[in-house]
């Protein structure tokens, strides 16, 4: 499975989904952030700020041991949504899991990159609600 992770609450919540989901020894958890492309580009150092940005995934991930296998973490440059979908289907993955912040009947109230991934049909997409204290509310699309 591949998760997006922005660092927002609606991905925290994913990510404790993801890891309450997979199965230990059996499922890879993929955590993917994707930069802007002029962002990693700007920086002072655009490899120091890639390096960052791991350490951030590693950290939101609860520090995960990467070397077990069980767990990738992974930072592409580009758009958002196509930097997810593509990663996704080039890693085989069953579904990608997603945060939103907004819920309502659709999904006019996920946000942009969100809506975008759930607009294809080559991957499951789940999106899990932020905020909820208890077990994740999550919605399969």
């Amino acid at each position: 499975m591949v998760v997006g992770v922005d660092f927002s609450a609606g991905s925290h919540a994913a990510v404790r989904y993801a890891l309450a989901v997979a199965s230990p020894g059996r499922r890879e958890v993929h955590f993917v952030h994707v930069a802007e492309a002029g962002k990693a580009a700007e920086a002072d150092s655009p490899s120091a700020e890639l390096e960052r940005i791991c350490e951030q995934l590693r950290e939101f991930a609860g520090g995960l041991d990467e070397e077990k296998g069980a767990v990738r973490h992974v930072v592409l440059t580009g758009k958002a949504e196509t930097g997810l979908l593509g990663y996704a289907r080039e890693a085989g993955a069953g579904c990608l899991i997603l945060g939103s912040a907004g819920w309502g009947p659709g999904q006019e109230n996920c946000g942009s990159v969100c809506r975008a991934c759930l607009r294809q049909d080559l991957i499951p997409v789940r999106v899990v609600q932020a905020g909820t204290s208890g077990p994740c509310e999550v919605r399969v699309w």
